[in-house]
């Protein structure tokens, strides 16, 4: 019976009477806290490696939102469907607006530090869909057709990809980590000379 052994596990009594079952379970003994050993600085936690719930919140929320835009762009021009410029100023500011409340919701160093690689990953996601979208427009997105992994096989969007996984794997892991892939790569502008 699950009961009894719900019953032994807790170190508690049942009680049986005419209709129902009584679980007591025992009082815990309070004492008062044992102080800790110092450790040094580089072994203990800092409370601001760890991330404010909201902030996580929030975060998870704009990589789905991230995530939803680049899988819808990337099966319309996989399957030649046309791509509005409405359709991608919406999932642009629908990303946007999740971005902010992510910045609403930094309260410490580590939620800041993973703000800037969210920040991050929202670039390199729009940067990409213009691309796309570009592309659309000037009649050279076949080549995606042609293979199943050609888009996915892009650079840009492996790095993506890569850096969604990482920042979803980070933020439920509760801390602050970096990582390459989430890195902002820079466009080399022209010399003006």
């Amino acid at each position: 019976m699950e009961i009894e052994g719900l019953t032994q596990i807790t170190r508690g009594s049942l009680t049986f009477k005419a209709d129902r079952i009584v679980l007591s379970l025992p009082t815990a003994k309070v004492s008062p806290p044992v102080a800790e050993p110092l450790t040094e600085p580089a072994l203990s936690p800092i409370a601001d490696e760890r991330f404010s719930r909201d902030f996580v919140r929030a975060g998870i929320e704009e990589i789905a939102t991230m995530r939803e835009w680049a899988n819808t762009l990337a099966y319309a021009i996989q399957n030649g469907y046309p791509i509005s410029e409405h359709w991608t100023a919406n999932s642009r500011e629908e990303a946007a607006h999740d971005l902010r409340l992510a910045a609403a919701a930094v309260s410490n160093e580590a939620d800041r530090n993973a703000l800037q690689l969210l920040t991050n990953e929202f670039e390199a996601v729009r940067e990409w869909s213009n691309k796309l979208a570009h592309e659309r427009k000037s009649m050279d997105t076949a080549k995606y057709a042609v293979s199943a992994n050609a888009l996915r096989d892009d650079p840009a969007s492996q790095r993506i990809i890569t850096c969604g996984h990482f920042l979803a794997t980070m933020l439920g892991s509760g801390s602050f980590k970096d990582d390459s892939s989430c890195t902002r790569v820079q466009t080399a502008m022209p010399n003006r000379h």
